[in-house]
């Protein structure tokens, strides 16, 4: 948070939404910051990637609940996710999208709310807000 003085206006998003961050700026290498931050939040040591089942990041989880379980009124969009195989059990899935930008199609404050109360650590370029989470069965 940037501790900015409450209330102030936030100016409509504009412009072109990247669609996928991490393949636009890493490309093969897209699922690094996944890792990456389980890593580090990981209490005593790095995540025992071998024994865990399934990896997704949240945009996947999404695709998949919204197709497992729709709602009305919410359209469930034409989506592809690729599967790997890694080791001998652990599946990767992995986001792919037929475009890199889409241009905001609502009227939204989302990203223009992030830039008011967030900022980039020390040393780190600005891209986004992210949230490291994990799931136990």
């Amino acid at each position: 948070m940037t501790g900015r003085d409450l209330p102030f206006t936030l100016r409509p998003d504009k412009g072109d939404n990247l669609v996928d961050q991490n393949t636009s700026r890493l490309g093969d290498y897209r699922m690094l910051p996944l890792f990456t931050a389980a890593d580090a939040i990981h209490d005593k040591s790095p995540v025992d990637w071998p024994a865990v089942d399934v990896i997704t990041d949240r945009n996947g989880l999404r695709k998949l609940l919204r197709w497992l379980n729709p709602s009305a009124g919410r359209e469930v969009r034409n989506f592809r996710i690729d599967i790997e195989l890694v080791g001998s059990k652990t599946i990767i899935l992995g986001r792919w999208e037929g475009f890199e930008r889409q241009p905001l199609t609502v009227r939204s404050f989302g990203f223009s709310f992030e830039d008011a109360m967030t900022r980039a650590a020390p040393g780190c370029p600005a891209s986004g807000h992210h949230r490291a989470i994990s799931y136990v069965r």
